[in-house]
């Protein structure tokens, strides 16, 4: 800490998902695609990378 007076370390519970974004996006991308009914593999891999690539996703 006297090293380096300008940096403050915040400590975090070990499993936190709340302050982790990968867990925000995961979490709304499955809301957004759950119970909905896909034709093929290929039509989800284009709607998620739509969601997760074209700013679709909207993080709650």
């Amino acid at each position: 800490e006297e090293e380096m007076p300008n940096i403050h370390l915040e400590f975090l519970p070990e499993y936190s998902p709340d302050y982790n974004l990968i867990e925000l996006v995961w979490h709304s991308a499955k809301e957004y695609v759950a119970n909905r009914l896909f034709t093929s593999i290929e039509e989800l891999e284009y709607l998620l990378h739509r969601l997760l690539n074209e700013g679709e996703l909207i993080i709650k």
